[in-house]
């Protein structure tokens, strides 16, 4: 379940971008700037003297720390979280001697689960009793930060927000394949809860894999008997 609402957003844009070539030509003038102790032109300077000199000055601490700090807390799209994010970008930018950082507000349709009401899943038994319920939200794996109580409830965006109770088919990861298989084997799955594993395919395709196959049960159900 998820609820989809317009949202200000931000995005922090570099003016000079245009590809890895622009990119590494802006970084050429940086780091070649001329220096009469270096006594060495700039046209001089290619694309590979600019490749290899990226290579030998990365520091991987400073990869670290950034990625620490970027994935330390949540930062949903649309939330003054994600804003100080972007702010965090582009002053890192700026200090790197890239002057022409803005940003560019604009308006987005974006999905967020509900803060209070959390999204599960129940099995029950043939009396209707739950003899199971999922967890709201993932277990931590890699870090403490991942109990965060501002880590919101597990969803998937732009869902439906409903209760659904029906029996279930398993259609292994959802591909089209797999749903070919699951009709050829003569199972229905209209009115049906379909589980998939996740993989293979992005998740977003696995409902258009289940409508089609509906369509083509309901349209040619002799072929499936």
């Amino acid at each position: 379940m998820a609820f989809t609402r317009l949202c200000q957003y931000s995005s922090t844009i570099l003016c000079a971008t245009g590809g890895l070539a622009c990119i590494c030509v802006v970084m050429a003038i940086v780091m070649f700037p001329g220096d009469p102790k270096v006594n060495i032109r700039r046209e001089d300077v290619t694309l590979t003297d600019v490749e290899d000199y990226v290579i030998k000055n990365i520091n991987p601490d400073n990869i670290r720390q950034t990625l620490r700090y970027l994935t330390t807390g949540t930062h949903l799209g649309g939330t003054e979280q994600e804003l100080d994010m972007a702010r965090y970008i582009g002053s890192r930018w700026q200090q790197q001697g890239l002057d022409q950082v803005h940003f560019v507000p604009y308006q987005v349709l974006l999905s967020y689960p509900s803060p209070t009401i959390p999204n599960l899943i129940k099995i029950l038994d043939s009396a209707g009793q739950v003899v199971w319920v999922s967890a709201a939200k993932q277990k931590p794996l890699y870090a403490p930060e991942e109990a965060s109580p501002d880590i919101p409830f597990t969803f998937i965006g732009y869902s439906a927000p409903a209760n659904v109770t029906g029996d279930v088919v398993y259609v292994y990861y959802g591909r089209e394949e797999d749903f070919d298989f699951v009709a050829a084997s003569g199972v229905d799955i209209s009115g049906k809860i379909v589980l998939a594993r996740y993989g293979a395919i992005f998740r977003s395709n696995i409902p258009h894999g289940r409508s089609r196959c509906t369509r083509e049960m309901a349209r040619q159900p002799q072929r499936y008997l």
